[in-house]
C-alpha cells in the first residue's frame, strides 16, 4: 500500500481470520466476532434480489488508527476491489 490511508475504522464481514489471531501474530486489536446476519434470515441485495442466508455471518472491527495502518501494511486484502479507496461496482 503505497498511499497513506486516512481511514481509522475497518469492519470485516464474512471473516476468515479470527480476531485473536490478529492480536497474537500482528499485535492488532480487533473486537468481535459479532453476528451480522443469522442463519435463515432474508435480506435484499443492492439489485433488489431477496436471498436467505444458509449460515450465520459474522464481522469483526478494527478501530485504532495504528491497528488499521498495521493491518493495511502487514496483512492487507487479497482482492483488489476490497482495497481501501477502491470504487465498488
Amino acid at each position: 500500500m503505497g498511499s497513506e490511508q486516512k481511514s481509522t475504522f475497518l469492519i470485516f464481514f464474512h471473516i476468515d481470520i479470527p480476531s485473536y489471531l490478529l492480536k497474537k501474530y500482528f499485535g492488532i486489536k480487533a473486537v468481535g466476532p459479532y453476528i451480522n446476519k443469522g442463519a435463515g434470515s432474508i435480506h435484499v441485495k443492492r439489485n433488489g434480489e431477496r436471498i436467505r442466508t444458509n449460515q450465520d455471518n459474522y464481522y469483526i472491527e478494527i478501530s485504532r488508527k495504528r491497528d488499521v495502518q498495521r493491518f493495511l501494511s502487514e496483512v492487507g486484502f487479497s482482492i483488489i476491489e476490497k482495497q481501501i479507496g477502491s470504487k465498488r461496482r
